[in-house]
């Protein structure tokens, strides 16, 4: 049931209801798979953050993903790392050809499908 702004309730519509629950869904796999992607970055860098600069690299260049050796980069210079994460996701939001290269990365997908406009996509 949904509040409207004059202090009615209002039940939603199916297909409204559907539409919510989609796109909390999402938000919710978003936000498993930043913890998931924050957590191998912590544990590359818990097993070389020993180890000097140039080592690092070349472990992260053979170890992680480009987008996410920046962010392994941060941690080794005392950086938070879900910020650094936050920031490439923002910065991949902002074009489709972003979002779709890092799709994978983050298994993102949607599934309009039985939501009202589909079939534009």
């Amino acid at each position: 049931e949904w509040t409207i702004s004059n202090g009615e309730s209002e039940q939603p519509s199916g297909n409204t209801q559907l539409a919510v629950e989609r796109v909390l869904g999402y938000r919710d796999a978003v936000e498993d798979s930043v913890t998931k992607v924050i957590a191998m970055i912590a544990d590359f860098h818990d097993a070389h953050r020993n180890l000097e600069r140039s080592e690092y690299a070349k472990a992260a260049q053979s170890q992680l993903p480009k987008p996410l050796r920046s962010i392994a980069f941060g941690l080794l210079d005392g950086k938070d790392a879900r910020a650094g994460l936050m920031g490439h996701l923002k910065w991949a939001s902002q074009t489709q050809s972003r979002i779709d290269a890092v799709r994978d990365l983050y298994g993102f997908t949607w599934n309009p499908k039985g939501l009202p406009g589909a079939d534009l996509e």
